[in-house]
């Protein structure tokens, strides 16, 4: 068994172990310290650098109110309403007043580019006087084969009738397009101008077929389109009027043409005069009132009350060239 190492010279064996240990020196710590300070001081200054050369925020934008930015519920989907205006728009602009019209035709409309058979484009696919047409469908003789092809919308009126199919939905069309070419122009005359060919069209409706009042109405558009003034709309074209209305009239005013004919039927010699009547008075059918031709009592009217066949002043059941042609 071997003995344990002498104590060195001066120190006692038990002095030796009862010793404490020697502190771990701090100069490590406060170097991390200051290493720690010397980085946030870093971090400091380069976050200061980008705040100096950062732009300036921008101004808050205007909050749109609640009703535009709610959604519309499940079972409300559409609405016909005007939508509310967007910030710095017009009092009057197409997408306020009309939401339904796209706005590539109301451009149209503005420039008087517009084609007349597209004006069903203008109306208001959810109202209560509008409905979707059906599409027909024509033969076409090509190469010795039959082709079934879809009529256009660009010929012929039979797709404008089924779009428009009385005088309550072409009123609505014309008076978004009255609008809308009045609010471009500024021209007011031209307001009053095209109010008057729909109100010509309303008194035509009393007295001839629908057919007949659409095909007269494309026919003055295709006229007048892109060209006309305010002073050509505000007067009607008594040869379309003679070509594409007066042949036909109402089947109600043309049985009590008949029945009446059977009383106080014209001589032949009358018919004739009533005839060159009809064409002497071409000139004067745009000032004829159509309310007194219609057989309403019209008052403080500046048009002549005389019958747009024969200028006559009698009732409309006694006028001779529509009792002959009615015959």
């Amino acid at each position: 068994m071997s003995s344990p190492p002498p104590a060195q010279a001066g120190e006692s064996p038990v002095s030796s172990s009862l010793s404490p240990p020697s502190p771990a020196p701090a100069q490590p710590e406060r170097a991390l310290f200051s290493s720690v300070e010397a980085l946030q001081r870093q971090i400091g200054e380069i976050l200061a650098t980008l705040r100096a050369q950062a732009p300036p925020p921008a101004p808050p934008r205007p909050a749109f109110p609640a009703a535009a930015l709610a959604q519309p519920s499940a079972g409300n989907t559409v609405s016909s309403s005007p939508a509310l205006g967007l910030p710095g728009e017009s009092s009057f602009s197409v997408t306020r007043c009309f939401p339904w019209v796209s706005p590539d035709v109301a451009t149209l409309v503005q420039r008087d580019q517009l084609k007349p058979e597209h004006l069903v484009k203008l109306r208001n696919l959810y109202s209560k006087v509008s409905k979707e047409p059906s599409r027909s469908f024509g033969l076409t003789l090509e190469a010795g084969q039959l082709t079934l092809l879809p009529d256009s919308a660009d010929t012929g009126t039979s797709f404008f009738v089924k779009a428009i199919p009385n005088i309550a939905a072409l009123t609505q069309v014309w008076l978004v397009y009255t609008a809308i070419r009045v609010e471009s122009t500024r021209d007011f005359t031209l307001n009053s101008a095209l109010l008057s060919h729909l109100e010509h069209l309303i008194e035509c409706d009393h007295l001839y077929s629908w057919k007949a009042v659409t095909d007269y109405h494309l026919a003055i558009c295709r006229q007048r389109f892109g060209r006309a003034t305010a002073a050509d709309w505000s007067s009607d074209d008594s040869r379309i009027s003679a070509r594409l209305l007066q042949p036909y009239l109402k089947t109600s005013i043309a049985a009590a043409l008949r029945a009446d004919s059977s009383s106080s039927r014209p001589s032949c010699s009358s018919s004739r005069r009533a005839g060159r009547a009809v064409r002497s008075s071409a000139e004067c059918h745009s000032d004829a009132c159509m309310k007194f031709n219609a057989g309403q009592h019209c008052r403080g009217c500046s048009r002549q009350h005389a019958r747009i066949h024969c200028q006559g002043r009698h009732p409309m059941a006694q006028c001779p060239s529509l009792v002959s042609a009615a015959i």
